[in-house]
């Protein structure tokens, strides 16, 4: 409640009032031109231009019920940030979260593409099929050919979208996919990153399942591979893809598993797969939670975990029985100390 001259201003959750001093009713800003209302609270200016707080839409202008819009600098709906893509000139964001252990925050707040100085967000206030049983949105990941399509994955009941030309153009599920949902939780999906190849082909961490790494190429058709006993039922927290193609799965607590399906989707008996923990003469990871890889210009992959970084110098020679491959500290003598660079550090 606000006294302005001779009037009240009075913010309700779903409408403004202004009333006289005889509380007869001078106005009542009641919608919005561009999407749904939850006012905190208004004002007036000199020249009677109303001025309103709005929870999801910020700063709103309204000369009356009948005119309004958003005063904004350029930017995203949401603050949400949980996972970045960048390809051809454009930044994405998938706007969700999750807590330390990997469990729903049920954060609504989509995603985001940023272009030509523009942002586009897609939520539940500007999409329907994002406006029920979506939420946590944790990966997205662009065609590095065709500009104008892309995915977005979350953990909730609706896993996967395809997008294509600015607009929703599909959602995946076990009903018309490979994906599978949890297996000890019915109904939801563990996505946590995805890729797209050169080919075209999306690659999908899909985990709590029995066959967490799934793939689906140009033609929309969908394979799912095993990643041995190892990685079954189990988190999938990031996917990275090599420039040896090899697809790169961080399993959580049991360490990273590496994959190559040498071009043959559908033929299983020529995958290469590898396995690296925390164990010396088995990987000799930090640690057995991996955050993040990448691999530099010299193809040598870096290896973040919860206990500091690592690198495998030979990826070349992943999947050779008779090759030493392992990840190793990079150590800093300063002379009197020597310590592995940025060990321990998440």
């Amino acid at each position: 409640l606000k006294s302005k001259d001779d009037k009240f201003l009075i913010s309700l959750v779903y409408n403004a009032r202004v009333v006289d001093a005889n509380f007869n009713e001078l106005e009542n800003i009641f919608q919005y031109s561009f999407g749904a209302m939850e006012i905190n609270s208004f004002d007036v200016d000199r020249e009677n231009m109303y001025w309103l707080a709005d929870k999801y839409n910020g700063l709103v202008e309204a000369p009356n019920s009948f005119s309004s819009q958003r005063v904004a600098p350029e930017g995203p709906f949401f603050p949400g940030s949980y996972k970045l893509d960048y390809s051809n000139g454009r930044i994405g964001v998938a706007g969700g979260a999750l807590t330390a252990n990997f469990a729903n925050v049920f954060r609504t707040d989509g995603f985001y593409v940023f272009e030509n100085e523009e942002w586009v967000s897609y939520n539940a206030f500007n999409s329907a099929i994002l406006a029920d049983s979506v939420y946590d949105y944790t990966g997205i990941a662009f065609d590095p050919v065709d500009p104008n399509r892309y995915f977005v994955c979350s953990f909730s009941q609706k896993p996967l979208f395809k997008i294509e030309n600015g607009a929703i153009a599909e959602l995946y599920n076990k009903n018309n996919s490979s994906l599978q949902d949890q297996s000890n939780n019915p109904g939801l999906y563990n996505m946590h990153d995805m890729q797209v190849d050169d080919n075209q082909t999306l690659w999908i961490a899909n985990g709590k399942v029995e066959e967490p790494l799934v793939a689906m190429d140009i033609n929309e058709n969908w394979h799912a591979f095993s990643l041995g006993s190892q990685a079954v039922n189990r988190t999938t927290q990031r996917l990275y893809i090599d420039f040896f193609k090899n697809k790169w799965v961080a399993v959580r607590g049991f360490g990273l598993i590496a994959f190559n399906e040498n071009g043959t989707m559908s033929d299983l008996t020529d995958d290469e797969i590898a396995y690296f923990t925390d164990s010396e003469g088995s990987g000799n990871l930090p640690s057995a939670v991996v955050t993040d890889m990448e691999m530099d210009f010299n193809n040598q992959l870096w290896v973040t975990t919860d206990n500091g970084l690592a690198v495998i110098y030979n990826v070349e020679q992943v999947f050779d029985p008779e090759a030493d491959v392992e990840a190793q500290r990079i150590l800093i003598d300063d002379g009197v100390n020597v310590e592995a660079l940025l060990g321990g550090v998440d």
